[in-house]
């Protein structure tokens, strides 16, 4: 069983927020790996944690995937 703790996840992406370029479609954008084998968290799903900064408006684009969003 592996273990992600959001603060940790969260500091990340803030930190992200100060020095990398927000992307246009995710703006910033996380995958959660396995530490054991740097593949995915789970064998059947990819684990990913975004931060949306308010007033972001995003470019559309498609995808083939679900998302299920949280609003803090």
């Amino acid at each position: 069983m592996m273990h992600y703790p959001y603060a940790r996840i969260r500091a990340a992406l803030e930190a992200m927020r100060s020095s990398a370029a927000i992307d246009p479609c995710h703006a910033l954008k996380v995958q959660l790996t396995n530490p054991l084998t740097g593949g995915h968290a789970f064998p059947t799903i990819g684990l990913f944690l975004q931060l949306v900064p308010k007033g972001f408006d995003p470019i559309p684009y498609r995808a083939t995937d679900e998302s299920v969003l949280c609003r803090l």
